[in-house]
This record gives C-alpha cells, sequence and structure tokens, in this order.
C-alpha cells in the first residue's frame, strides 16, 4: 500500500537537556547561629549547635569534618529543632568543620482539571514535546488537543470507528497517530487529511503502537498475537514480530534511542528485538499461560538499562535489559497496573493504577519518592512533561487532570570553626605560717584529654604576680620588682614535657596578709611553640597565719581570704570532695549555681569554728558545662569554678 502525504515531512533529531533525578531543586538560605567562625571551641567540651533561616518541616542531619570537607561524619540525622547539643571529641586534628542539611520534598499538586473533558473513559493521553498542548482520546472515539495554558481544546476529530485505544504525538504536535479497530488512523492537522494504514494487516484489534523517536516508523501491537512496523511515508510493513503462543498482545515501547523494540502479551511475556536490525534479543518469560500475569504496559528505561512491565496482578516489575533477568517488583498498588512511564531522567519510574493512584518511584532503591497522587478515578493513562515537572492523568472518571510534580528542596550551611584543646593552669590556694617554707606549685588540668599529650613538647613562658610582704621567692627564678605590695616571678621552660605539676616554687612564709595583698595572680601562660591550646588561668589565695619569732617583733594579723576552698577532682563526673580550712568562727553558706545564675543546690549552711573539714557531694543530677561554688563567710564572699563532664 502506497500513501502519500500532501507536505513533506523533516526526520532529525531533537536533542533535550535533561533533569537528573529531581524534577527540580529549590536552594535558600540556611545560617548557622552558633557556632560562628570567629568562635573558639574547646575539645571534651559540651557545645549547643543552633541554625535558623528557613522554614521547611523540621528533620535535619547534622555532620562535621576534621578534613576540611573530604569527608564527613553523622552527629546525628532527623534532628527537629533547630539546635543540638553536641560534646567535641578530642581530634589528633583541630580542623573542624560543621554541615547542616536538610532535603525537602513536595508532594505534587493538582494546578488544574478538566471534568468530563471527553463523553467516556479516557484511555490514553499525553504532552507534547514543546511541552504546550495535551492529547486525549476517549472510548467516545475523539480525539482532542488541549492548549495547556488556557484548558480550551484548540483542535480536535471524531474518527470514523468503532474503538480507539490509544494516541500518540508524532513527532511535533502537527501528526497524531490513533490505535483503533484493526487498523491504525494517521491524522494530519495541517491539511485535516485523515488517513488509515495496516488494514487488512492484523486479524484483530490493533491495542497499542509506539512512535520511533526520529525515523518515520510507526510500531503497532494486536490481540492478534503480532507487532508489526510501518513506513508512515508508505504505509507499507517493514518488520513482523509473532508471540510465541499467538496470545494478544496488549503493549509495544520502541526505547529512547529508537534501537530496540518490545511487545507483550495476555501471557505475561515480553519480547525484544533490535532496530533496524529485526534481531530476536531476549524473552522476558513469565512462565504463566492463565492470563494473571497480563502485561497492560511495559517500556524502556531512557539509557537502555531497565525494562519495566505491569498489568493484571498489581505488580510493577523491573528487569535487567542485558542479562534478561528479574530484579525487582514493586507492590503497592492494590488494582491493576495500566500505565508506565519513566521520568525523562531515568531515575524515577511512574505508575496509573485502576486503583485511582500514580505512584512514583525511585529505580535505585525501589521506595516511592512521596505520597501518591489520587486521580479521583480508575487511572488508565498518565505521563510527563519533557522536563518532568508536570504530570498528566486520566482514566475512567472521564477527566484530565494535570500536576506540578514534587519539588526537591536542599537546604545547606558549613561553617569553619577554631578548635583548640583546653588546658587549665593555675596556682592552688596555699596556707602557710609565717617563717615556714612550702612549696607554691604550678598545676596543669585536662592533659588527659587531649590525644598524645604527654610526649609533646612545650615551650613554655609563665609569669606570675605575688604578695611581696606575704612571701619571699627562694628558687633562683627571674624577678621583677613591681608597686602595689607586688612583684612578678617570670619563668621560662624550653622543650618541656607536660605533666600534672609544671613546677614547684619554694618560697618563705613572711607577714601576715593585709585585706589587699592575698591574691597570686596569674598574669601570663603563653605556650610559644603551639597555636593549638586556649589557656585558662585561675589565680590562688595565699594565707599566712601566726607569727615568726626573732629579734625584732612583729604584729601578727589574719589574712583577708580567711579560708581555704579545695575541690577534687575539677573537672568532676559524679563524685567530688570539698576540702575547707577556716579561720573564723561563724555561719557558712555554700551553694552552687549554673553558668545563668541559676541555683543549682545548696550544699551548706551551718554555724562552723576554725578548722579543717571534708565534705563529700554526689553532682550526677547536673548536666555537663560550668558552674560555680559560692562561699559565704563571716568576713566575705568567695567564689570556685568547677567543670562537670560526663
Amino acid at each position: 500500500m502506497n500513501i502519500t502525504l500532501n507536505r513533506r515531512i523533516i526526520y532529525f533529531v531533537k536533542l533535550v537537556p535533561l533533569l537528573i533525578f529531581f524534577c527540580s531543586a529549590a536552594y535558600s538560605q540556611i545560617n548557622f547561629i552558633s557556632p560562628k567562625s570567629t568562635d573558639t571551641l574547646l575539645t571534651g567540651q559540651p557545645l549547643r549547635i543552633s541554625w535558623a533561616g528557613t522554614t521547611v518541616p523540621p528533620g535535619w542531619s547534622l555532620y562535621y569534618s576534621n578534613d576540611d570537607g573530604k569527608s564527613w561524619l553523622l552527629i546525628k540525622d532527623s534532628i527537629m529543632s533547630d539546635f543540638y547539643d553536641w560534646k567535641i571529641p578530642d581530634f589528633d586534628s583541630l580542623k573542624l568543620r560543621f554541615k547542616i542539611v536538610c532535603d525537602y520534598i513536595a508532594s505534587p499538586d493538582l494546578l488544574w482539571e478538566i471534568i468530563n473533558a471527553h463523553n467516556a473513559e479516557i484511555r490514553s493521553v499525553d504532552i507534547s514535546g514543546d511541552g504546550k498542548y495535551i492529547l486525549s482520546s476517549g472510548a467516545d472515539t475523539t480525539v482532542k488537543i488541549w492548549d495547556i495554558q488556557s484548558k480550551k481544546t484548540i483542535d480536535s476529530i471524531k474518527l470514523p470507528v468503532q474503538s480507539v485505544f490509544n494516541t500518540y504525538f508524532f513527532h511535533g504536535s502537527d501528526t497524531i497517530i490513533a490505535a483503533v479497530d484493526s487498523s491504525i488512523y494517521i491524522w494530519d492537522r495541517n491539511n485535516r487529511n485523515l488517513m488509515q494504514i495496516g488494514k487488512d494487516y492484523f486479524l484483530n484489534i490493533v491495542r497499542s503502537c509506539a512512535v520511533h523517536p526520529y525515523l518515520p516508523f510507526i510500531a503497532a501491537s494486536s490481540y492478534d498475537g503480532t507487532m508489526k512496523v510501518f513506513s508512515i511515508l508508505t504505509g507499507d510493513t517493514v518488520a513482523s514480530f509473532n508471540a510465541d503462543d499467538m496470545s494478544n498482545s496488549y503493549s509495544s515501547a520502541i526505547s529512547k534511542d529508537g534501537s530496540l523494540l518490545m511487545f507483550s502479551t495476555y501471557s505475561g511475556d515480553s519480547y525484544i528485538y533490535s532496530f533496524p536490525g529485526k534481531n530476536f534479543l531476549m524473552k522476558l518469560n513469565s512462565n504463566d499461560r492463565s492470563g494473571s500475569r497480563l502485561v497492560w504496559t511495559s517500556c524502556f528505561s531512557p539509557d537502555n538499562s531497565i525494562i519495566a512491565t505491569g498489568g493484571v496482578d498489581n505488580k510493577i516489575r523491573l528487569w535487567q535489559l542485558g542479562s534478561g533477568n528479574l530484579y525487582d517488583t514493586l507492590k503497592a498498588h492494590t488494582s491493576q497496573v495500566r500505565a508506565l512511564v519513566f521520568h525523562p531522567g531515568g531515575k524515577i519510574l511512574m505508575s496509573g493504577s485502576l486503583d485511582g493512584t500514580i505512584r512514583q518511584w525511585s529505580i535505585d532503591n525501589d521506595k516511592q519518592i512521596t505520597s501518591p497522587i489520587n486521580h479521583g478515578g480508575p487511572v488508565l493513562s498518565c505521563g510527563y512533561s519533557p522536563t518532568g515537572d508536570s504530570i498528566v492523568t486520566a482514566g475512567r472518571d472521564n477527566s484530565i487532570r494535570l500536576w506540578k510534580n514534587f519539588e526537591s528542596f536542599h537546604f545547606a550551611d558549613s561553617v569553619n570553626c577554631i578548635v583548640k584543646y583546653p588546658l587549665f593552669v593555675g596556682i592552688p590556694n596555699i596556707r602557710s605560717k609565717v617563717g615556714d617554707f612550702f612549696i607554691m606549685p604550678l598545676i596543669i588540668e585536662n592533659k588527659n584529654d587531649i590525644p598524645d599529650f604527654r610526649n609533646k613538647k612545650l615551650d613554655l613562658n609563665i609569669k606570675i604576680g605575688f604578695p611581696s610582704k606575704l612571701m619571699d621567692i627562694r628558687d633562683s627564678f627571674k624577678i621583677i620588682n613591681s608597686t602595689a605590695g607586688y612583684d612578678t616571678l617570670e619563668v621560662s621552660l624550653r622543650n618541656n614535657a607536660i605533666d600534672d605539676t609544671l613546677i614547684n616554687i619554694e618560697s618563705l612564709a613572711l607577714f601576715a596578709g593585709s585585706y589587699n595583698s592575698d591574691i597570686l595572680d596569674f598574669i601570663n601562660f603563653r605556650i610559644s611553640n603551639s597555636d593549638d591550646y586556649y589557656i585558662e588561668k585561675y589565680n590562688g589565695l595565699i594565707t599566712i597565719s601566726g607569727f615568726c619569732g626573732g629579734i625584732v617583733p612583729r604584729d601578727i594579723n589574719f589574712s583577708a581570704s580567711g579560708v581555704m576552698i579545695n575541690i577534687n577532682p575539677n573537672p568532676v563526673s559524679n563524685d567530688m570532695s570539698i576540702e575547707l580550712y577556716l579561720l573564723e568562727e561563724g555561719f557558712y553558706n555554700l551553694y552552687l549555681y549554673d553558668l545563668k545564675g541559676g541555683l543549682a543546690k545548696t550544699l551548706l549552711s551551718e554555724q562552723m569554728k576554725p578548722g579543717d573539714y571534708y565534705f563529700y557531694y554526689n553532682v550526677y543530677f547536673l548536666k555537663s558545662g560550668y558552674y560555680f561554688l559560692r562561699l559565704e563567710t563571716p568576713s566575705g564572699n568567695y567564689l570556685k569554678k568547677i567543670m562537670i563532664i560526663r
């Protein structure tokens, strides 16, 4: 049969950039509130990490990296608030970077619907390659072209047949292919011509067609168990294939690159051939002849790696095209699967079912990407726009619906932080009697939390201010005279291997203290060969009492402090001991406060006499962090900082 079209058809390959995996990705600003890049963080210390800047539903994932972002370790996922409390690990590397991430998928939304678009069930819908038009056909034997923007019919035709099963755009929106009765109709919209091909080639209904993407060929499957390929220029067949058992063929497909043909049957089998070579490649065998595996729909993935089939048993089967093996079965529909189509990006498969839902599946993990679309009636057909950002659905409720496809939102922010190892260095409280020799130690804490600390060699420069009227440094250290009753002691330690006590300084107790000269002042502690440490200094109180015998009598006064307090251990985990040395008789209160000034616990409140006292407390009920001990004495108040670590 020779058929001449009244217009010239030019065939070419149109390359369209495809979106990979998600339909769209929206990026929104999200910012770390704390920490900031200028903050100094300490290993082993608690940290509140917080962020703000978006109103999407919560579900954050927080990560850290200490190798400049080359690898990320999860701190916590599915965080339902805008902050997270974390204890900074003891890193070998002091590079620290935080990242907060939220990937949120917004479900599809209905854009518009056309109720009763046909007078009977709508058996097929399709979106044109330019994304402007929708093609629909129904059991009322009419074919319609809809303008998507206006929702109006811009063209239609009623075919002179008993049944129309499927229609397709052919290389644009000007030519329409229709599978009808036992032949194929070609509607040339420009010239208003209606042509028939395939008559007398089929012995039964033509149920499905497939359009070659760039050559003038169409493939048609029939209930007579055959698939035939026709030239649209001549109307003649160029190839013919048949099922082994000649069972009805319900579905035909051509791969996106035009190299493969496929038809599927009542028996659940699918046959794949090369094109234009016409070579048989494989058969996807259902091993069933009862019709319980009937395949209504089948399609190739855009990269020709996967074949998807669906049918009367409500299941979707995924086959590896290279091996022909069944590698996954998707189960969620509660009725027959009547439509399957791959997203243009290739990683998503959409399915439509008589249960009234449209579902989208990730091919990588066989999970549904978002909640199902409820069409409102049994679905017979569905399709993607060329970019995949819109979906059209139709079925037995005679209506057409256009949906905005799901959107994926990616929120992220990162911050590089300054991280140091914490070192707590200081001079403990000291008490002595006039004329006695005593040791003034420089101690260091928190070293056990620093990796390989004992093997680190540090150059230290230390300056201590001490009340010159209370003590005399006996060791050969550099003393810098100062005013107001204070001298300055300077110590340099080179390549020093750090231990609990940095150095012991031998001193002689001179006179009893005055109200202005009882503090050992840690003026400076500097590590000159490393910037990896954060130094927190604390001062000690020196209490000298009694008198020193000699030729010249001296007046003896009590120290202004009147008290010595020691805490062990500090930092503390659960149990701690507090030692009090009291010089005054009177009423004493000992309180524990948090950093905000809230009273955590009253530890002591009673009348006491001079002497040594020891108390033991369990602080398991307190959270990690810094706290203050406040001791109220008859002559004054004193603060002591402690740290609790879980």
